[in-house]
């Protein structure tokens, strides 16, 4: 129900405020693309490690005014209203926000927090003193519930969240994700080697940059991967390690840590699996890298070639049987 939740709450912190209708943006809709729109500037910005201030954020919406709403606001305006959408929509003035799902199972009320930005303090030029926003765990799920993230993104979302849980040594959810990240790597796998049979059966129809753009487009966002995946698996083979030495030398493991031991080893297997997809994805790129695919003029002048060899059998077949010339071309 959480995800049901942080729409439910997003929808509370915007509708029935007024400053929508004193910037023109009347209708629901149009209130909902311009929250998803920083949402989407803020998980670029957070996937970028860049800073991401109230006047970045302006400077971005009265760019898409500018481009897309045509309203009359200044970048004064878009900057109050950015500020209004972090501040009030995305954070609740501050204040947490809870959202009471029921448990069937124990039948009762849940409270479920959840919280979309976060902020820490940067400073420009080595003196300016800003506030910088960034998405949450919660504000990353959000947009992958809405099946709208580019799919190659994803894989680059959750591995973030991957490391975050990583980190906090949350490993009942780093499994999840892990496994999600293996799954996006094998559908990955699968539209190269799609992608390649197409191309085998009839490389007539793909130009150079049909071709480019079917590989780079899915090789972009795994580039680095294997790299993170095998720093990521050293740490979890150093944390496995540390919870082993002390069941052998200082003390039995409790449940909990047993349990960590576990979810350490299903998140060590994941790895070594994803890994090795992420080393059939190269092999795939190396076996595209020369395609049989030839340039437009070159696949122009081999369709003359095969229609004037269709002529000529056509001659030799008139010749033969004395056909008249008017049915030869047919």
């Amino acid at each position: 129900m959480k995800h049901v939740g942080a729409y439910a709450l997003l929808f509370a912190n915007s509708s029935q405020k007024t400053i929508w209708k004193q910037y023109g943006f009347l209708k629901l809709d149009e209130q909902f693309n311009v929250i998803f729109a920083v949402l989407l500037y803020l998980m670029e910005q957070s996937l970028k490690e860049e800073n991401c201030t109230i006047d970045d954020i302006g400077a971005y919406l009265d760019s898409l005014n500018m481009r897309y709403f045509d309203k009359k606001m200044g970048y004064e305006d878009c900057k109050n209203l950015g500020d209004f959408i972090i501040n009030v929509v995305l954070s609740n003035e501050g204040k947490a926000m809870y959202f009471e799902g029921y448990d069937f199972g124990q039948r009762e009320y849940q409270a479920m927090n959840v919280s979309y930005v976060a902020n820490k303090i940067v400073y420009l030029d080595s003196e300016v003193r800003r506030t910088s926003y960034y998405l949450t765990e919660d504000g990353y799920n959000l947009l992958l519930s809405t099946l709208e993230i580019d799919s190659n993104l994803k894989i680059t979302i959750h591995e973030m969240i991957f490391k975050m849980h990583l980190e906090k040594q949350s490993y009942d959810k780093a499994v999840d994700d892990i496994k999600n990240v293996f799954n996006l790597m094998r559908i990955q796998l699968q539209r190269i080697e799609e992608a390649m049979g197409r191309i085998r059966r009839n490389a007539l129809n793909y130009s150079v940059a049909d071709y480019e753009n079917v590989l780079e487009t899915n090789l972009d966002t795994i580039s680095d991967t294997k790299q993170k995946f095998l720093s990521d698996r050293e740490l979890v083979k150093t944390r496995a390690r540390e919870l082993e030495e002390m069941n052998l030398n200082v003390r039995r493991l409790d449940e909990k840590e047993e349990e960590k031991l576990r979810n350490l080893g299903i998140i060590e297997n994941y790895l070594n699996r994803a890994i090795d997809e992420h080393q059939k994805i190269l092999s795939s790129h190396r076996r595209m890298r020369k395609p049989k695919i030839l340039p437009k003029k070159q696949r122009f002048r081999k369709c003359l070639q095969m229609r004037a060899k269709r002529i000529l059998r056509n001659l030799r077949k008139e010749r033969k049987r004395k056909i008249p010339m008017k049915t030869m071309f047919l």
